[in-house]
């Protein structure tokens, strides 16, 4: 608030002064130690009604004891959610920012046993830490509904660099995870027994051990309209994703490029390990080191580097190029993984018009309503494109000049021009 405002609407979020700031930094010395807050924020039982809007939370340190506390009948334990511990309740966070909070499990939030899901929109989760699940949000049998969120520079000691789910499902949409961490597995998100939903989202610079982005077990994620794009797994490979148990793991119009896999032996892009099985339907796989696909999955209407068969759907490889696909996936910049990175399609692109309508409907896409990663309509034309990005279908205006010729001129070329610049050419009848 600058202080003039009638309203909480007319606040400017983007300022950076005037913050309204919960800490648990009890000693003011700007670093974490005993002297703390365990929790900086707790929601326990029948808050179905409470808000948080518009505030930065930093700042709390949980302890790494089995101890609890009783609030409004729930135990609190001191080791989970340094950020905000959530207990049976259902709260509305809004416009908050959760950053520099440290627990055991679930830095900035923990979510356990709601009963209806908590809602967070439009917040940002940066350089939390958890010294073991969940750099930034730990969900235990809880299933969030989160969107337009960011989740940047958040650790994971063991798993789950920003979010840890334990059967937990919960539904994220137009976020975006960045440079995220874990030492382990899962240097986005981590499952287990879970199964989210995931969609117009964007994976980049993650990083772990073993599955830069996710990792699955016993887990059936559906994640559509979503980018995978350079994430590395540091040593024992999928760069991107890491499916070890689970059969109905579905990936619907996902673009997965230059990801770097540790270990040749399991793809820098998607691994299927043990019982995983995996479903890659309308999505491009590319550019990614240590190889692009591994283990079981059933591929349909997709691109995949290195395979020739066009059973299924798919398409044929063989002499297609990155050029010939999308605009400019280094961006301007000249570095890949970058918010200048343009993966929207080359005019021409062979993904156009080459996904299965039919594939996106029945894994839960709306081709009425639904949008592409860009913002535009999914659908443009008739048929669905392949990967996260549609090609926008722009009406053009072609002028032509005013001619006057006679039967037996020299030769002559009509003019005529198009607004979208492309050529117009001419047959003659």
């Amino acid at each position: 608030f600058a202080g003039t405002e009638t309203s909480p609407d007319e606040r400017n979020l983007n300022i950076s002064t005037n913050k309204s700031i919960l800490s648990g930094d009890l000693d003011n010395d700007g670093i974490h130690s005993n002297n703390d807050a365990y929790h900086v924020i707790i929601s326990a039982n029948d808050a179905a009604a409470a808000e948080l809007n518009g505030f930065t939370i930093t700042g709390g340190n949980t302890s790494n004891t089995s101890s609890a506390i009783l609030v409004n009948g729930a135990s609190i334990y001191q080791y989970m959610g340094g950020g905000m511990y959530s207990s049976t309740s259902s709260p509305k966070i809004s416009n908050c920012h959760f950053s520099y909070n440290v627990a055991k499990y679930g830095a900035a939030i923990y979510n356990g046993s709601a009963t209806s899901p908590a809602a967070i929109n439009n917040c940002n989760f940066t350089n939390n830490k958890a010294t073991e699940y969940g750099g930034a949000i730990y969900n235990y049998l809880s299933s969030p509904i989160i969107a337009k969120s960011n989740f940047s520079g958040n650790k994971a000691i063991i798993n789950g660099g920003a979010l840890y789910n334990h059967t937990s499902s919960p539904l994220i949409s137009y976020c975006m995870f960045s440079g995220n961490s874990a030492d382990n597995t899962g240097g986005a998100i981590f499952n287990i027994i879970s199964s989210p939903k995931i969609s117009n989202s964007i994976f980049s610079v993650n990083s772990a051990r073993r599955a830069g982005v996710l990792f699955n077990d016993t887990s059936s994620p559906k994640i559509n309209n979503s980018l995978f794009v350079k994430n590395n797994a540091l040593t024992d490979g999928a760069g991107a994703i890491w499916h070890n148990s689970g059969n109905d793991f579905t990936l619907t119009n996902c673009t997965v490029y230059g990801n770097t896999g540790g270990n040749t032996t399991w793809a820098g892009g998607i691994h299927a390990a043990n019982t995983g099985f995996y479903s890659l339907y309308n999505s491009v796989v590319w550019d990614n080191e240590g190889g692009q696909l591994s283990g079981g999955g059933l591929i349909k209407n997709s691109l995949i580097q290195g395979f020739s068969s066009t059973a299924n759907g798919n398409l044929d490889a063989t002499n297609i190029s990155t050029g010939q696909l999308f605009k400019n996936p280094n961006g301007q910049d000249g570095m890949l993984g970058t918010a200048d990175d343009d993966f929207n399609l080359q005019t021409g692109s062979p993904l156009i018009d080459k996904g299965d309508n039919s594939l996106y409907s029945s894994n839960g896409g709306n081709l009425t309503t639904d949008q592409d990663l860009a913002g535009n309509i999914r659908l443009q034309g008739t048929k669905i494109d392949i990967g996260a990005y549609e090609k926008r279908l722009i009406p053009q205006t072609i002028t032509a000049s005013d001619m006057t010729k006679t039967y037996g001129d020299i030769p002559f070329v009509p003019t005529a021009t198009a607004s979208s610049g492309l050529e117009v050419s001419y047959v003659s009848a």
